[in-house]
């Protein structure tokens, strides 16, 4: 299987328990057939402010950035992080 980075997302969110609300929200759009298998990657910095997820396709990936409502970007509370 090749890994698009297309298919790769990075979420902003709010340390550990954003990333289990969005893993919920993951799963409903998962369990009512909207989007395929996902897997979730690493945290962008030990700060735990984003975290990347794989979905199967770059289609799969578009609709739960839409659904979601997330952008792709640092979140604009959250200050911008140092690691390169």
């Amino acid at each position: 299987m090749t890994v698009s980075s297309q298919s790769v997302i990075t979420f902003p969110i709010t340390g550990i328990f954003g990333a289990g609300r969005l893993a919920s929200r993951l799963k409903e759009l998962e369990s009512v057939d909207l989007i395929g298998p996902w897997h979730v990657g690493h945290w962008i910095d030990y700060t735990h402010t984003a975290i990347r997820i794989r979905f199967s396709s770059p289609a799969d990936a578009g609709l739960a950035l839409s659904n979601l409502r997330f952008s792709a970007g640092p979140q604009r509370d959250a200050p911008e992080s140092s690691v390169a």
